[in-house]
């Protein structure tokens, strides 16, 4: 009578102590989706909730877990058993699950990738636990979680965002989304995907009115580039934050490699208020034409360098270029089987979720202003829970506030510190927390 798609635990405080021996291990690996099993208890040492320790048994509790089904999985993480995993956490002299929408016993498993090590044979000592105990799985609100919930009462009435909640979703599962794309010979790659986006290897800039007149006053960021970043390179080094940088995301900086660098003014939709000082035209361009940016950087691509090919692992932002001081002729970008070449002061769009490659084979360096901007096809709402990801991820404060005010049932339950490697949606260009960290350290 279990849902299929959820570790169902027992109710109340069950479990007076659960030795390793006890438990039955039913095969099983932790991988990326969740795998679907059910819990079942047997023996005579439980009570029903809110009874006293002195009516339970001394017998102890064993957990038997059978496997339903298996969704396929995207990755792979064949260092831990889940269920090993599970008798460690519930060895703890007892633990209880409380009455609340992201309680253990309501919402499938989380997390489950992010389990420690442990060796499925033998069984690890009881005493060896994950930090936190049996309640730091389940009583504890995980970070991901509660912004699923914040994100759902926000737009209960609308409707619009299940994509993104979906999205976020299976980022905090490790999801992986990769598919053949055969009409344009290549392959989409996102950990950041929102379903329902076709993918496409070149957009035609020049249907949005900010393209147009962004490309009509190309001369305008032009001029200021080459006064601030050529002429005055100094200077700049001295007084920019970030200055000509390698990819802040590591692992497109594989990709990228040593010679492509960056120069931020944007960074998921936050303003980089150093460099922006000193760029004040091209900012203001930006701001009036109220172009949908996500990222905004000036990109230095070195003299006979290359990219190699990758993905930029999301789907929900296209890549804009403008074309500054490049070596026409000579520069040249390819996603899936088409291939475009920069021209000063003209304007490209194009899908970077899709594998492409690029080449500077010219003797001297190609300057182009790159944006990332909102997909087209997404929408107001769906934007707008995209940005408040983007902030929460940066100050969870905003998070705790929400709560307070749409989930106040949740207020009082201990929250799980977000995961150092929370990521979601591009930032190859992006500088914010280090940007935060410069100017605190300056004052």
């Amino acid at each position: 009578g279990t849902r299929p798609d959820s570790l169902v635990a027992c109710p109340g405080s069950l479990i007076d102590r659960l030795p390793p021996s006890r438990c039955s291990l039913l095969g099983g690996s932790v991988v990326g989706i969740r795998p679907k099993i059910a819990l079942s208890v047997q023996g005579e040492g439980h009570q029903a909730q809110g009874k006293g320790p002195e009516a339970r048994s001394a017998a102890p509790l064993r957990l038997k877990c059978s496997r339903i089904a298996n969704m396929a999985p995207s990755r792979t993480h064949p260092s831990a058993s889940l269920l090993t995993s599970l008798t460690i956490l519930a060895s703890a002299s007892a633990f209880s699950v409380p009455p609340s929408p992201l309680s253990f016993a309501a919402r499938p498993l989380r997390h489950a990738a992010r389990l420690p090590f442990l060796s499925p044979a033998p069984l690890p000592s009881p005493c060896v636990r994950r930090p936190g105990g049996a309640r730091g799985l389940c009583a504890q609100i995980q970070f991901a979680d509660a912004v699923e919930e914040v994100l759902k009462r926000k737009y209960v009435k609308k409707n619009r965002v299940p994509r993104v909640i979906k999205s976020w979703r299976r980022m905090d599962e490790d999801f992986l989304y990769r598919a053949e794309v055969p009409e344009f010979e290549t392959v989409q790659e996102c950990n950041s995907y929102i379903e329902g986006l076709k993918p496409k290897p070149f957009h035609d800039p020049y249907q949005f009115e900010w393209a147009q007149k962004l490309r009509d006053s190309a001369e305008v960021v032009q001029e200021e580039f080459k006064r601030v970043a050529c002429d005055g390179e100094e200077s700049l080094y001295e007084h920019g934050n970030n200055v000509w940088v390698t990819a802040a995301n590591s692992t497109s900086a594989q990709s990228y490699g040593p010679d492509w660098k960056t120069l931020a003014l944007m960074d998921r939709c936050v303003w980089d208020d150093t460099n922006t000082k000193l760029f004040p035209k091209t900012t203001q361009l930006l701001r009036d034409l109220e172009v949908p940016c996500i990222e905004a950087f000036f990109a230095r691509m070195m003299p006979n360098s290359v990219i190699k090919p990758h993905s930029d692992y999301c789907n929900f932002a296209l890549t804009s270029h403008l074309g500054l001081d490049v070596p026409e002729g000579q520069c040249w970008i390819e996603v899936g089987n088409e291939r475009r070449e920069w021209r000063n002061g003209e304007m490209l769009l194009f899908d970077t979720s899709l594998m492409h490659k690029a080449a500077n084979e010219a003797d001297q360096k190609r300057f182009i202003l790159m944006l990332r901007v909102w997909h087209p096809d997404l929408s107001p709402s769906e934007v707008d829970a995209i940005k408040y990801i983007f902030d929460c991820l940066e100050e969870p404060s905003i998070l705790e506030r929400d709560i307070q005010q749409l989930a106040p049932e949740l207020v009082g339950m201990p929250r799980a510190q977000m995961p150092a490697d929370m990521h979601f949606g591009a930032d190859e260009g992006g500088r914010r927390k280090q940007a935060k960290a410069k100017a605190k350290a300056k004052a």
